[in-house]
C-alpha cells in the first residue's frame, strides 16, 4: 500500500513545533481567503497564521492544542449553523466563528461591503443600480439577483446560498 507523508502531517504538531521558536499569537484558519483577511487585520509582528485546509482539521487542531496546553491560540472557522462550533466553544476549545455562516456572509452584511462596492465598482454601473449604498443593502442585492438570471452555474449556487442564509437570519 502506497502512502504519502501528508497522511502523517498534523496541524497541531506543526503549531507546537513552531511555538518552540516563535512566541507570537497563533491564528488557525480554514483556507487561503481566511488567511488573507486575518493577515490584513493582524500585523505579522503580532501573529502567525496557519491554514487547516478544512473546518474539520481546524476543529481537530483546536482539541489537540488544548491538550498540549498551548496558550495564545485562536482557531477561526465558519459557523455553518450545524452546532459544532457552539459545542466546541462550550467544551473550552479556543474556537471563534465569523458572524453569519462564513467569512463571505459576514462581509456581505458589514459596512465594508458598501466601501468595497464603491471603490471597485464601475461608476456608470453603480449609478444605474442606484449607487453603492443601495447595492450594499442585502435586501437590494437579493432583489437584483432575483430580477436578472445568473449567467453561470456558479452564480446560481451563490444566489441560492445567499437566499438560504438570508432566511436563517
Amino acid at each position: 500500500m502506497e502512502s504519502s507523508l501528508r497522511a502523517y502531517d498534523r496541524l497541531a504538531d506543526r503549531i507546537r513545533l513552531h511555538r518552540q521558536v516563535d512566541e507570537r499569537f497563533v491564528v488557525v484558519v480554514e483556507g487561503p481567503s481566511d488567511r488573507r483577511l486575518v493577515e490584513r487585520l493582524i500585523p505579522s509582528s503580532s501573529a502567525t497564521v496557519f491554514i487547516g485546509n478544512s473546518r474539520d482539521h481546524v476543529l481537530e487542531a483546536a482539541d489537540d492544542l488544548r491538550r498540549f496546553d498551548l496558550d495564545r491560540v485562536a482557531c477561526v472557522v465558519d459557523r455553518d449553523f450545524d452546532g459544532r462550533v457552539a459545542a466546541t466553544q462550550a467544551a473550552g476549545l479556543p474556537v471563534v466563528s465569523y458572524d453569519g455562516a462564513d467569512l463571505e456572509d459576514m462581509l456581505a452584511h458589514s459596512p465594508a461591503m458598501e466601501r468595497m462596492i464603491g471603490e471597485l465598482g464601475s461608476e456608470n454601473k453603480l449609478n444605474s443600480y442606484g449607487g453603492a449604498e443601495r447595492l450594499s443593502r442585502p435586501s437590494e442585492r437579493t432583489k437584483l439577483a432575483a430580477s436578472s438570471p445568473p449567467a453561470t452555474e456558479r452564480q446560481q449556487r451563490l444566489v441560492a446560498r445567499f437566499q438560504r442564509n438570508r432566511h436563517r437570519e
